[in-house]
């Protein structure tokens, strides 16, 4: 009955993942949201009677029923946003949807390299040579790279059919329901991808590709990973808006330079003129700016400043014994929710305790 009353919350209209959130924190519990109207709402005093009506709204839990039935069925997970198999990188976004759907092979969410690749639907030769050559290169340097894209045409796609050929896992973000694929070109495509990777929604049964859902597709796209690369795009693309997303989740964002007459290639020109976007040409590129060196089959950073933290706090230590430590693993380890590891690494480094390292990596300030 849990995942019924998590379909349910991510159902409910007008309640964004950040009411979710603060619903989740005042009650306890998901299970709690939904036991009794009275307890709610002396709870939280403050929450507008047409929300409680929602929540409390038969057919609402009726909906929820129907999708987790489909779920098992389809075999289709849920992720949920305060459960810990939920994606680590994603979690740590103030967006992060209140529930995903996943179907197909792979969860292992806190991978050490992860990857965003995006760019025009109307991809030039020239991208296809230089997305063919930067994951053929990164495949050589780190084969297990999560590569996650958005099943669309051009750039998208070309990078699940090329992570397929090289053995890598490839996750593809839908904005709309998994029973269709869109577009249907790609539905072998996106059938191959389940045996090496999965597909991610937050759309549940049903959903069509509505053009509103692709714009809130990209936070997830960016969310995944550690960075974003943009093989090409046009000044005014989707695939800016996920480069932007990501530098506002403190994701590296990485870009394919073009010619200056070359229409696909003025976006990424901008975000490396704007120092937005960090220039890739090659895939050892790609290591050097996310700070990855290889050891036997992990990815490392190397390891450059002091290991004795300036003041006694429980993040300080973490990060002084693990360092460079990823976002995600201090979230893991401290046990914080999310939202506060975040808060309080911003007053550290503030207060030039920490300092990020590109790839969203903290290390003590030498």
């Amino acid at each position: 009955m849990t995942q019924v009353y998590q379909i349910a919350l991510s159902r409910a209209k007008h309640i964004g993942p950040h009411h979710a959130k603060v619903l989740l924190e005042r009650m306890g519990s998901v299970e709690a949201i939904f036991a009794d109207r009275a307890t709610l709402q002396a709870r939280c005093p403050k929450l507008r009677q047409s929300i409680v009506d929602e929540l409390y709204r038969p057919s609402l839990m009726d909906e929820a029923k129907r999708i987790a039935d489909w779920c098992t069925q389809e075999g289709v997970r849920t992720y949920f946003i305060d459960e810990d198999d939920y994606p680590i990188r994603l979690a740590a976004c103030a967006d992060a949807p209140t529930l995903i759907y996943a179907k197909g092979c792979y969860s292992d969410w806190e991978t050490s390299a992860a990857i965003s690749v995006v760019g025009t639907r109307n991809m030039t030769t020239y991208g296809q040579i230089c997305c063919e050559r930067l994951l053929g290169e990164l495949a050589e340097l780190f084969p297990q790279t999560l590569i996650v894209s958005g099943l669309a045409y051009g750039v998208d796609s070309l990078a699940h059919r090329r992570a397929l050929a090289l053995g890598m896992p490839t996750v593809a973000v839908l904005a709309h329901g998994f029973d269709r694929i869109y577009p249907a070109a790609h539905t072998q495509l996106a059938h191959e991808i389940l045996n090496r990777g999965a597909w991610i929604s937050e759309y549940p049964l049903g959903t069509k590709p509505d053009r509103f859902n692709f714009v809130a597709r990209n936070r997830i796209i960016a969310g995944l990973t550690d960075a974003t690369l943009v093989i090409e795009a046009g000044l005014k693309s989707g695939s800016l808006i996920t480069a932007e997303l990501a530098a506002d989740y403190d994701r590296e964002v990485l870009a394919v330079p073009g010619r200056l007459t070359d229409r696909y290639s003025e976006g990424c020109n901008h975000l490396i003129s704007s120092m937005r976007g960090v220039l890739v040409s090659s895939g050892e590129d790609i290591v050097q700016a996310l700070g990855w060196e290889r050891r036997g089959q992990a990815v490392q950073q190397k390891l450059l400043f002091s290991d004795e933290p300036p003041i006694d706090h429980p993040l300080l230590r973490l990060i002084a014994e693990h360092q460079p430590m990823h976002l995600n693993d201090l979230i893991r380890q401290s046990g914080l929710p999310a939202s506060e590891v975040s808060s309080q690494l911003f007053d550290l480094e503030l207060d030039a305790h920490i300092q990020v390292m590109p790839g969203g990596l903290y290390t003590l300030v030498r």
